[in-house]
């Protein structure tokens, strides 16, 4: 259960980061840093903290599947 509390919340926490971000994008272009520089890293972490989010949650739910 722990896992998939964690996993949700990673996911959660990422997906409003990287939307914040590509809001942030169009809202000041001229002061986002650019794809390669600040703003396009940070989406690509807030992707991966997606992905990692999700198999975390998956794994829990195998986890505790198992266990019934």
């Amino acid at each position: 259960m722990r896992l998939i509390k964690l996993g949700a919340f990673s996911a959660i926490a990422g997906l409003v980061g990287a939307l914040v971000n590509l809001w942030a994008r169009e809202e000041f272009p001229e002061s986002w840093g650019g794809p390669n520089i600040g703003g396009g890293m940070l989406q690509l972490l807030f992707y991966a903290l997606i992905v990692v989010g999700v198999i975390l949650a998956i794994a829990g739910g195998l986890a505790a599947r198992r266990r019934d």
